[in-house]
């Protein structure tokens, strides 16, 4: 008995200094590569007024409610195993026990094992030894306008400006604004002002073969962001996202023109936006905003052959303020507009190629407490409205008017309390 103890002993000890050695290992090898976790929470507690559902040929009043969902989840890891060379892998889980019916945007993720999926996998890599010229690889965002480039727990409201969703939707067929391709840009810095670029190929499916192909005809979408800075720039080195909120830590203003462009696929012979964006830092002053042209044509070749187009214009504007409190804390209002403007006739050739139509408008304001810059709460009230032009009741095309998983409705106001915490 004795002997056995000293055996089992021994495989103890054995057992303990291999694990201490993979510890070790997997320490210096989190060092090494500088790999980073990364987590991010956003809880919404949300009350929706006004919701109307079209049912039987009319609108029926939905009655009002309290929601609570788990609205944004962001999980996974960032590193640098190369001096010139960066990843970032993130996932995410979204929208977990939102009612459709309820006044916020996006979709609902309420199955028994709620839905995970992959955000952005990519790589970077710095081909100068300055900031000028930089490569990226993989799933993530083309750089189509300032708002879809900036984490949604970096701008100033409640909510990121739905607006994004028309563009994203618009040029890449999804809402989350990520598809394959590869990014070229660089950053230089002269002092008191700078410029970046960006220039951009990715591969969107729209609309063919379960939306996994272009279709029988096929062109890849060419992006470009061009950005001026005056006074302080966002960053001193390049980045692919933005902030709107530097807490008083910048004075300076930031231009950008922004376009993007693709050929034929099956469901247009072209599709492509035009449009600027800005972002204005003055002591604890925000300003920031964007507005895009859209446009999409297609050739219908039938007994007259006519041309088929779906242009429309999107963008916002957003005012915001920081009141310093005691211990480094914030209080931040804010206020947000987002007009969308499609056509209000002959909406139809819009919508025979997948594009939006009428008018749907946002307006939220409200306030947001810091208790640091990556903890705190909202407190937002929210009114829609939208013009369906001449289709009228029953319309489905624009974000006001619709709803996946409701179909035809006419989305209400909501008063949101939110809680976000970056980790």
């Amino acid at each position: 008995m004795r002997y056995l103890f000293i055996i089992l002993l021994g495989f103890i000890s054995f057992g303990s200094i291999g694990q201490e050695e993979a510890k070790t290992s997997l320490s210096e090898k989190l060092e090494k590569y500088k790999i980073q976790p990364v987590a991010a929470m956003q809880i919404w507690s949300t009350y929706t007024m006004g919701t109307e559902v079209f049912s039987n040929n009319a609108y029926q009043e939905a009655g009002d409610r309290l929601n609570i969902e788990l609205h944004r989840t962001r999980f996974g890891f960032k590193g640098q195993p190369y001096e010139r060379m960066k990843f970032n892998f993130l996932g995410a889980f979204d929208f977990v026990g939102r009612d459709v019916l309820a006044g916020t945007v996006g979709g609902s993720n309420n199955g028994g094992n709620p839905g995970i999926r992959l955000w952005n996998a990519f790589v970077q890599f710095k081909a100068s030894n300055d900031e000028s010229f930089n490569i990226t690889a993989g799933y993530f965002h083309p750089q189509l306008a300032r708002e879809g480039i900036t984490p949604a727990l970096r701008v100033p409201s409640m909510e990121k400006s739905w607006g994004q969703n028309y563009l994203r939707r618009h040029l890449l067929g999804v809402g989350h604004g990520r598809r394959s391709g590869v990014n070229i840009g660089g950053f230089f810095d002269f002092g008191k002002s700078g410029f970046k670029y960006d220039v951009g190929v990715f591969t969107p499916f729209i609309g063919a073969f379960g939306d996994n192909s272009q279709g029988l005809a096929a062109s890849p979408m060419v992006t470009g962001r061009f950005a001026f800075n005056i006074g302080d720039a966002e960053s001193k080195t390049y980045t692919t996202g933005y902030k709107a909120n530097y807490f008083g830590k910048r004075n300076g203003v930031t231009i950008a023109l922004v376009g993007t462009y693709q050929g034929e696929t099956d469901i247009f012979d072209e599709n492509y936006s035009l449009g600027g964006d800005l972002l204005l830092n003055y002591g604890q002053f925000n300003l920031d905003g964007q507005w895009n042209q859209l446009y999409r044509s297609k050739e219908i070749n039938g007994v007259i052959t006519t041309t088929s187009e779906a242009n429309a214009a999107v963008g916002h504007v957003r005012l915001s303020y920081n009141f310093g409190l005691k211990s480094g804390r914030y209080l931040t209002p804010y206020v947000m507009l987002m007009q969308f403007n499609g056509p209000l006739e002959n909406q139809g050739e819009a919508l025979a190629i997948g594009g939006f139509a009428g008018e749907d408008q946002d307006l939220s304001f409200g306030f947001n407490y810091f208790f640091n810059q990556n903890l705190f709460l909202t407190l937002s009230y929210t009114a829609r409205s939208g013009d369906a032009g001449d289709i009228g009741e029953g319309f489905t095309g624009n974000n006001y008017f619709f709803q996946s998983g409701v179909g035809a409705y006419k989305r209400g106001d909501w008063l949101g309390l939110g809680l976000a915490a970056i980790l």
